[in-house]
């Protein structure tokens, strides 16, 4: 999904008429767009708004995600943390970048308490 999310950002640099490098790791992923970014906001979010809009893919088959919702968790637990990650990447881009390691355990903890509910929601018997 990093790889994806970074892709986000591809996309727009991209647009731009920009060149980007993809650097992967063990504790993430980063992107550097070579060039000049005329839409500095749509660069922060479209990463993480690229890896919901993927994320909810499986949701285009309706009837399938309906048979199996332990999927359909995953995905949404995606999603919504992809989304939160966008918000927090676009707004408080200062502290995302300059704290990542504070950043980043705070999406771990988002995530975990997004999949915890949506566990717990659909593991409700009907």
């Amino acid at each position: 999904m990093n790889l994806i999310h970074e892709y986000g950002h591809g996309m727009v640099c991209l647009a731009e008429e920009n060149e980007f490098k993809i650097g992967l790791s063990l504790s993430g992923g980063s992107l550097v767009c070579i060039g000049n970014l005329k839409n500095q906001y749509l660069f922060y979010a479209s990463g993480g708004l690229f890896a919901t809009l993927v994320s909810l893919t499986p949701f285009i088959k309706k009837q399938w995600v309906i048979n199996r919702k332990w999927p359909a968790v995953v995905s949404l637990s995606f999603a919504i943390s992809n989304a939160i990650n966008a918000l927090f990447e676009t707004f408080f881009h200062d502290w995302y970048i300059n704290e990542s390691a504070q950043s980043a355990m705070v999406m771990g903890v988002l995530s975990l308490v997004v999949f915890g509910i949506l566990i717990f929601k659909f593991g409700e018997k009907e």
